[in-house]
Parts: C-alpha cells; structure tokens; sequence
C-alpha cells in the first residue's frame, strides 16, 4: 500500500503489484483501446501532423508498458 496526498486529501491506494491481475488486464485493454480510438480513419501522415493525437497514443502506450512491466508478480 502507499499513500497519496492530492490538494490536502489522503488516500491509501494499492501498489501496482498489489492490485488484482484481472483489473490490470481491463486497464491495459482500455488503453489499447484508447489508442485504436483515437488513430481510427487516420493516415500516417495525418496521424504524425497531430500532436495531440501523437502525446495521447503515446501516453497510453506508456501506461500500457508501465502496467505490463510492473503490475504483474508471478
């Protein structure tokens, strides 16, 4: 467990390694998800002109890698 403090409000949240697998799972195909949502319809080269689309795909591939990296103790 670690603890969180977020504009004066304590919160005791569940490390990674402590959160069930399966909720690990939903959150990683949420942001896979996320990433097929946001580049649906999109060409390379509109996609790279974006630079929103560009920061909010490869946020979510960095939180995919984050979770699939630390969230699993076998």
């Amino acid at each position: 467990m670690r603890k969180l403090m977020f504009y004066g409000i304590c919160a005791v949240v569940p490390s990674m390694s402590e959160r069930n697998p399966e909720l690990l799972i939903e959150d990683i195909l949420e942001s896979c998800n996320k990433i097929i949502g946001y580049t649906n319809g999109f060409s390379f080269e509109t996609f790279v002109a974006d630079s929103k689309t560009v920061d909010a795909v490869v946020r979510n591939f960095e939180i995919k890698s984050l979770l699939s990296a630390r969230g699993f103790v076998w």
